[in-house]
């Protein structure tokens, strides 16, 4: 998959943190990618469950119909949860499709309320609430509590009417705007089921009574007359986004508070504890390339209401510390705000590691030490090339700084897509497959003439502040050939030690000593040009064919 590494996260950046209990967890969903960003659109939902260090199978697209083995596998699982991104009319075929689903006897989160519909007549599908109908909302409602002290509403920050907003309105997915659409049943009998909250208001302040979290137990029918009974414990869990333009993206549409209230529900079904411990740091765990000047966010744990801030460049300083023993690392105490503000400029490359310990004033429990997380400040002063000051328009494309085979009949590289559809939103360079920013530069090969390449004119000072590592990152595809790639500084080049590079289909970095450049005579004071290209520079061969991005290339610092 591939992923800007500039999204948000609506804030959250998850990461992993322990857990007591790793559960193996099925996610359903279906291969939906409605904003065209490579991603499936429920992604961040399964992000969520893995930094919680929870195992998470998910095959999207493949569930439609069930075999043998999918059964097996539903059944052996600890938690079994139903995605938004699903067509609820391809899992309700027949009799027989629906009564396996229900027969499931993990305990199940279902985030699609199409799939409660039933009755007698009008498009039924799993007969979990007695109606046909839909209610679809574009109007953000809150949720209004109904059994305030159930589990899975636990620090929902009610307000006075025991409701909160849990909908993120106008969710962004890329350039995409999801919109703020949520579907519920229409109804307000939910027979043998237990209410747990409803919808409250919606903008306009119109108070709606449509169901947002059931539950049923394993056994029960789930109305009478249903003729469905529960496998499993079973509960509707209304959320994931319902995109205004039609489809079903269900994408992650939660502020902290209903983050809260999801992570409740999937511990509640679990049959474990609520998650105390303050979680989705941001940066997030193992961050690299941090801004030296950060604001540190989380998620307070679901009873914490102020928070403990530990924060320095030693592991056990920061993991030992407690308000009799601060070790110089307790930078704050008592603190309402989930967020904290460095206010010195860290060092390059420095390793920082900060926990946060969740308050809950008169709880003898209290604190709830937090897990220790770390991040490392960037470890670059140089930034030679990061494509974003590149534009559609001469003369300012990138082809004209990064010269490639155009006109030459013995290179075989183009830099930049050839001929991007403008009309639709194309650009020359490429805005999905981006390591940091909005851009990443696609380098074409045809090898077919030998050799590829694309050079930049430089006229650059490499010897300041100490640098000593040449750095660049790059992303291939795996239906590339696989030819061998080469950066040369001047006139000196290096080739990478992997055969297979161009096939790569992560965000990779390729460091390479400065001083391997200057053992083959490069100045470092007076860098005249650096070029990426693909082929056997000293030898050309003919080749393959493909393409590769590149972003971030920078001037770093020796490892710490």
């Amino acid at each position: 998959m591939y992923r800007k590494s500039v999204l948000l996260f609506l804030a959250l950046a998850l990461c992993f943190i322990s857990s007591v209990n790793a559960a193996n967890i099925v996610w359903v969903s279906e291969n939906l990618d409605l904003d065209q960003d490579d991603l499936v659109d429920d992604w961040e939902w399964i992000d969520i469950l893995e930094s919680l260090g929870h195992d998470v199978h998910s095959n999207p697209g493949t569930w439609d119909v069930l075999d043998e083995e999918e059964v097996a596998l539903l059944n052996d699982a600890d938690l079994v949860i139903f995605s938004r991104c699903s067509n609820s009319g391809g899992y309700a075929g027949d009799p027989v499709e629906i009564a396996t689903w229900n027969d499931i006897t993990t305990p199940m989160i279902l985030m699609n309320a199409y799939l409660t519909r039933g009755g007698e007549s009008g498009s039924t599908r799993w007969f979990w609430i007695n109606s046909t109908t839909m209610n679809e909302r574009a109007d953000s409602p809150t949720l209004e509590a109904v059994l305030i002290d159930h589990p899975v509403l636990l620090g929902a920050g009610l307000d006075e009417n025991n409701q909160v907003q849990v909908f993120e309105p106008n969710v962004l997915s890329g350039d995409v705007t999801w919109g703020d659409d949520v579907t519920f049943v229409d109804a307000t009998d939910v027979g043998n089921g237990t209410l747990i909250a409803k919808t409250g208001v919606d903008v306009n302040g119109i108070e709606l009574d449509l169901p947002f979290i059931v539950e049923w137990e394993a056994g029960v029918e789930f109305y009478d007359g249903s003729g469905q009974i529960a496998g499993g414990k079973r509960l509707l869990f209304s959320a994931g986004n319902h995109p205004p333009t039609g489809g079903y993206g269900g994408a992650y549409n939660l502020t902290d508070e209903g983050l809260k209230l999801y992570i409740n529900a999937v511990y509640y079904m679990l049959g474990e504890d609520p998650l105390v411990k303050a979680f989705a740091p941001n940066p997030k765990n193992d961050a690299i390339d941090v801004t030296r000047e950060p604001v540190l966010n989380w998620v307070s744990g679901v009873v914490a209401d102020k928070q403990d801030v530990y924060i320095g460049t030693n592991f056990d300083d920061v993991n030992e510390a407690t308000r009799d023993d601060p070790r110089d690392v307790l930078v704050a105490q008592d603190q309402d705000d989930t967020s904290y503000e460095i206010e010195e400029i860290l060092d390059y490359g420095v390793t920082v590691y900060w926990r946060i310990d969740g308050i809950e004033e008169g709880n003898p429990d209290s604190p709830w030490k937090g897990d220790v997380w770390s991040f490392q400040a960037l470890n670059y002063p140089i930034v030679i090339e990061d494509f974003e000051d590149y534009n559609d328009y001469p003369p300012n494309e990138v082809f004209m700084t990064w010269v490639d085979g155009y006109g030459v009949p013995t290179n075989g590289s183009t830099a930049g897509y050839p001929a991007p559809d403008f009309v639709s939103g194309g650009h020359y360079l490429e805005d999905i497959i981006v390591h940091s920013g909005e851009f990443s530069l696609p380098l074409f090969y045809d090898n077919s003439v030998g050799i590829s390449e694309a050079t930049r004119t430089l006229n650059q000072d490499w010897t300041v502040e100490d640098v000593a590592i040449l750095g660049l990152y790059y992303h291939g595809d795996p239906d590339n050939a696989p030819e061998p790639m080469f950066v040369a500084v001047d006139n000196a080049v290096i080739t990478n030690d992997d055969a297979n590079v161009a096939l790569t289909t992560e965000w990779t970095l390729w460091s390479i000593p400065l001083q391997s450049f200057v053992d083959q005579g490069v100045n470092l004071a007076n860098v005249g040009s650096i070029t990426i290209g693909f082929g056997n520079s000293a030898n050309p061969v003919a080749g393959g064919e493909g393409h590769v991005f590149f972003d971030d290339i920078r001037l770093y610092f020796p490892e710490p």
